[in-house]
């Protein structure tokens, strides 16, 4: 694959990577800054193996290609990566997805162990995204959104799990109220009811009435 084949593959903005590719690439492992002088050429070499890597991993180009290249045509491709350093902004879409009072129990039980992990959230996601969709749309077709789609999507789950969490710790408060009222109700009875004893040994006695 030559020079000019690998930049047409390339994608050009986020809408151009599906949430299968995200998916890889957030498997690339990237270093650390560092800082000391004395291996800032190792950070240099870093950088740029990285980014071969990505590269390579969204154009299907292998390492002799790369190695065919001179370095301004390297830097050029990397360059028109650039857009990966910007925010990504969501998509509307027409997805519909149920609410958790909607969801079975084991696709409830399935989903918040996915959620419970947070770090390996958008591995998971098009698995959660099956998971609440009400048209029951597959994994495969969840992989092949682009990213700022599946983000939107990510956003309502997001907002589904504030409002169940919300409700139930509500719904847990207003159970604790009413054994409390519950609790307090039978402490009254009982003072009433030895209260209505004392006057009653009171009044035998002739202290009272």
């Amino acid at each position: 694959m030559n020079y000019n084949e690998i930049k047409n593959k390339l994608p050009k903005c986020w809408e151009d990577i599906t949430l299968a590719t995200y998916q890889k690439l957030s498997a690339i492992e990237v270093q650390d800054d560092l800082f000391d002088e004395i291996i800032f050429t190792q950070k240099i070499e870093s950088d740029i193996n990285t980014n071969i890597e990505i590269i390579c991993l969204l154009t299907g180009a292998i390492n002799d290609d790369i190695n065919a290249l001179t370095m301004v045509q390297l830097t050029d491709l990397i360059s028109v990566l650039a857009f990966m350093d910007t925010e990504i902004e969501p998509s509307a879409n027409k997805i519909k997805f149920k609410k958790y009072n909607e969801l079975s129990y084991d696709d409830f039980i399935s989903y918040t162990k996915y959620w419970e992990n947070q770090s390996e959230v958008f591995n998971n996601l098009d698995t959660m995204l099956s998971i609440f969709s009400k048209d029951k749309l597959s994994n495969e077709y969840f992989l092949n959104l682009s990213i700022p789609e599946a983000l939107q999507c990510f956003f309502i789950l997001q907002q589904n799990t504030k409002k169940y969490l919300r409700s139930s710790t509500v719904s847990l408060l207003n159970q604790l109220v009413k054994i409390k009222l519950k609790e307090l109700k039978k402490m009254l009875m009982l003072y009433c009811r030895n209260l209505f004893q004392s006057k009653k040994t009171l009044t035998a006695n002739g202290v009272i009435g």
